[in-house]
């Protein structure tokens, strides 16, 4: 892909803040306002993001086993070399 040109001095963007404003009012929420009760929409609403735990895999078991007994170790070792 070319770059582009710089023949009139100037920088082009591809896209502009007008591209990025919204035409039409906005929602209540982001102009601050209540919501209107008679549209159905909450967006006030809580959101579930609520997390199911799963089984534990074996392998998944065993790094979290061996990444305990290496920080253990290591903790010991400091020990042992700073207290003789």
């Amino acid at each position: 892909m070319a770059a582009p040109s710089d023949e009139d001095g100037g920088h082009e963007w591809e896209y502009s803040l007008a591209d990025l404003e919204d035409d039409d009012a906005g929602d209540a929420a982001s102009d601050g306002e209540h919501p209107d009760e008679d549209d159905g929409e909450d967006p006030y609403e809580a959101i579930d993001r609520s997390i199911d735990p799963e089984e534990i895999d074996l392998e998944n078991a065993a790094f979290v086993a061996l990444g305990a007994l290496v920080g253990v170790l290591i903790i010991l070792r400091t020990a042992m070399v700073f207290t003789g």
